[in-house]
């Protein structure tokens, strides 16, 4: 219908002759709206395509992928993008794509605004078309494009309002505004296990530009559509209110919430309700028949019964002996980790920070933890072969953990739990044992030499062969002179004579244990089994070094320094005050040093049995000095481990 026709309809009698002249203006707004809507419908395509395409590569990824850093797969592309590039990246891309839209469509909305001011002049300039107006209102919106932007921002009246109206603002607003924020928490939230405050907060950076120029970009595209008048522009802020709230709640559950554990806003910008959010949110209990939490997310991996040889498809363990590592974890933050009966043979763990990790039963063997960090550990059975030089292990739980021969030289074993622990022949040499929990211990032939014994507790420890050569003892605690002396082997059965057949088992266990892998040093070509082996020997019978060693004859005279070493540990050795004492003012210095890693010491030494009875009547002096605003670790509490304490000094707090 041409534009004479239509006014002929709307009129026989009588011609428009103002709007008649102008038509060529409105003509040429259509069409340049024509053209900016075949643009913007190509982008809408596209930014859906990137929108979806990221949400489906990012929810794909799993605990084992970030464990294992392995590539994620592109769909339809096919193609590999390197774990830290895909999540460095792909928050950025998506910012771009998202603002690059937003952008499109603001200027598409300056066009609808345009014509529709220029309909409106015309009016204004002839009073005589106001009784026609809507239909020729109508008339024109509906030559504009079909396309959904330009029907949602100067459509017809028709179109815009009502229920219609309200679906075509719900098809523009949930991928524009309620996607964008989904799926930036989506690839933080994915990410979060991997513990890269690097990668983290570019991901943070990411949510609060696009969340910021939404905001902008679509309160402009509103302002500009036929619906918005500048009279309503408060109803336009009231509607914005909840949305305004929900951005805010998103803007901290992304900053404040979703952490990584030990981050500074935990500590400095998250009260106490924030803190139990993130708790009840990310750190939700394990639940053992899922093997996940019982919450919707964690910020730490969660990969009990892990196997390596499964995850990198190795068939035969045999195809890949002659490797040192089967996986790099150098370095890692591997913090609260739940990796209970995972198989870890050889994997390198040289510095990574484990603390709060729970490894109970896991395999081990060959794993490389030296100078890695395990405060508050669980390591139950765990640890065959392990080197562990320099490791930081204060609080660990390493109750019956299998350590023959193992290197614990240097290792920081302040308040570790080790009872049961079997560590024949194992090299504690210069080790960190203040305050430890060695009752049961198996420390046959073990080298302490040089290791600092203050407030350990002792009872029922066997210590045959073991050498104490320049070891610093001082209020033991050994159960009325319990400790065992004689050539006997401990543990859950009975105790039995340590005889050629008990010191074979033991190295048969070695050798089917630890792997074969060869050390880069001291000595290259000696293998971590070989030194295992050559560690243990110091416990058959057939060696006596000149008589320096007790005999396996549990008859016979001890040799005289052991009968020295015997002497020194009964003078050392403290009634229950003075050891109670002596153990809390070492638990105290261990737990308000300023290091940032105490906090998982303290939460380790809660969930032992008889943690808090070891300080007896000092533990009111404990708790006060844990509670004082010396203490950097009375800032890391929560309401939970405060009432675990019963502190006075936090009833106030409490409250």
């Amino acid at each position: 219908m041409s534009l004479d026709d239509f006014f002929g309809e709307v009129s026989r009698a009588d011609t428009i002759p103002s709007v008649a002249a102008k038509a060529a203006d409105l003509e040429g707004y259509r069409k340049s709206i024509e053209d900016s809507a075949a643009v913007s419908g190509g982008l809408w395509l596209s930014y859906l395509f990137v929108l979806f395409y990221l949400g489906i590569a990012a929810g794909a990824v799993t605990h084992t992928d970030l464990l294992l850093e392995n590539p994620v797969k592109l769909p339809f592309l096919n193609i590999e993008l390197p774990l830290l590039a895909f999540f460095s990246l792909a928050p950025v891309l998506f910012l771009i794509t998202h603002v690059y839209t937003l952008v499109n469509l603001a200027l598409l909305a300056d066009r609808v605004r345009e014509f529709h001011k220029e309909l409106g002049d015309q009016f204004a300039a002839d009073p005589s078309l106001h009784p026609r107006a809507s239909k020729i209102r109508s008339f024109w919106t509906r030559q504009l494009p079909s396309n959904i932007f330009v029907q949602f921002l100067g459509g017809p009246n028709e179109i815009r309002k009502g229920a219609f109206g309200q679906i075509l603002k719900a098809i523009l607003s949930v991928p524009l505004v309620v996607a964008p924020i989904a799926l930036l928490l989506l690839l933080e939230i994915q990410f979060l296990p991997y513990h890269s405050l690097r990668v983290t907060w570019i991901n943070r950076i990411a949510f609060f530009l696009d969340l910021g120029l939404t905001w902008w970009l679509w309160l402009k595209i509103l302002r500009r559509s036929a619906n918005y008048s500048q009279a309503r522009s408060w109803w336009l802020w009231l509607q914005a209110s909840g949305p305004a709230l929900a951005s805010v709640y998103a803007f901290l559950f992304a900053f404040v919430i979703a952490t990584i554990p030990g981050e500074w806003q935990e500590n400095y910008l998250s009260p106490a309700a924030w803190n139990l959010l993130r708790h009840r949110i990310f750190d939700g209990e394990f639940d053992l028949t899922t093997r996940r939490r019982t919450r919707l997310f964690s910020n730490t991996l969660v990969l009990p019964g892990f196997d390596i040889y499964e995850a990198l498809k190795i068939d035969d363990p045999k195809k890949v002996k002659w490797k040192q590592h089967l996986i790099d974890l150098r370095g890692r933050d591997l913090r609260g980790a739940q990796l209970d009966n995972a198989v870890l043979t050889r994997a390198d763990l040289t510095g990574a920070q484990l603390q709060g990790a729970r490894l109970s039963f896991a395999q081990l063997q060959g794993v490389s933890l030296e100078g890695a960090h395990l405060q508050g550990a669980m390591l139950e059975y765990a640890l065959q072969g392990a080197s562990l030089t320099r490791a930081q292990l204060q609080g660990a739980l390493l109750w019956g953990a299998q350590l023959q021969g193992a290197d614990l030289d240097s290792a920081e074993l302040q308040g570790a739990w080790l009872e049961l622990a079997q560590l024949q022949g194992a090299s504690l040499s210069n080790a960190q044992l203040q305050g430890a929990w060695l009752a049961y211990a198996q420390l046959q032939g073990a080298s302490l030499q040089g290791t600092q014994l203050q407030g350990a507790w002792l009872g029922h420890a066997s210590l045959w062969r073991a050498q104490l050569q320049n070891s610093v003892f001082e209020n033991i605690f050994d159960d009325s002179g319990k400790i065992d002396w004689n050539p006997i082997e401990l543990g859950s059965r009975l105790p039995r004579p340590w005889t050629d057949a008990t010191y074979a088992e033991l190295r048969q266990f070695i050798e089917r244990e630890v792997p074969q892998t060869t050390l880069p040093w001291p000595i290259p070509e000696v293998s971590q089994r070989n030194r295992a082996l050559e560690r243990v020997a110091i416990l058959d019978c057939k060696r006596r070094d000149d008589g320096a060693l007790a005999s396996c004859d549990p008859s016979d005279a001890p040799p005289d320094a052991v009968k020295q070493w015997k002497n020194r540990i009964e003078a050392a050795s403290s009634d229950p005050n003075t050891y109670s004492k002596a153990f809390t003012g070492i638990l105290g210095d261990l737990l308000c040093s300023d290091k940032a890693d105490r906090i998982y010491v303290l939460r380790e030494l809660l969930s032992y049995p008889n943690f808090l009875e070891r300080t007896g009547s000092e533990r009111p002096a404990l708790i006060k000095r844990i509670a004082s605003p010396e203490c950097p670790l009375s800032m890391e509490l929560t309401d939970a481990e405060k009432r675990m304490l019963g502190a006075t000094p936090f009833q106030a707090r409490i409250r």
